[in-house]
């Protein structure tokens, strides 16, 4: 399993096993974190609960966590940071699996279905042709020709629509500069 659904089925099953009166009204978010610092993943679950629950978030985070036990396979330790982040930190032997699975797996890495049947078109500016190439329109075209990409990977009928400069006094004035040649 991966290490996202399996921290929101243990925090979910957690959250019923607290009884609080929440229902469904917190989704339990996993985020990567922004420095390895605080851990390879986080939830600002405890913050979200706040309010329904009239606790400080870290009173809330050190309850959540006081009863939980994690496989030891996927998550090496956890702590509680700033005003109540859960922060998680992935177990050695968790990263090792994923990188074997990624090599073993290879260009296929990646690819779902989630956009089966699903069509989209991607427009983007071609270079202007009278003009040299620059890192703007170079920028563009790399981009959304990724983006194409990444979006059929993941089972997208996507199409590429560049649009190309060519209308106006510039082609005009090329077309005129070639024909008195």
């Amino acid at each position: 399993m991966k290490a996202v659904e399996y921290l929101k089925q243990v925090l979910t099953e957690r959250l019923k096993q607290l009884d609080w009166p929440v229902d469904d009204q917190v989704e339990v978010e996993i985020e990567k974190t922004r420095d390895a610092r605080f851990g390879d993943l986080a939830t600002n679950l405890a913050m979200n609960l706040a309010s329904l629950l009239k606790q400080s978030p870290r009173q809330i985070a050190d309850q959540i966590l006081a009863g939980l036990s994690f496989d030891s396979n996927i998550i090496e330790r956890t702590e509680i940071a700033g005003a109540g982040f859960i922060n998680f930190f992935l177990s050695p032997e968790y990263l090792r699996n994923e990188i074997i699975e990624i090599l073993q797996v290879g260009t296929e890495f990646g690819r779902s279905n989630i956009g089966k049947g699903k069509k989209l078109q991607v427009e983007f500016v071609s270079a202007n042709p009278t003009g040299p190439l620059n890192v703007v329109s170079a920028r563009a075209a790399t981009i959304g020709d990724v983006m194409v990409n990444i979006f059929n990977t993941v089972g997208f009928d996507a199409k590429r629509e560049y649009y190309v400069n060519d209308a106006g006094r510039q082609v005009q004035l090329l077309g005129e500069s070639v024909g008195s040649r």
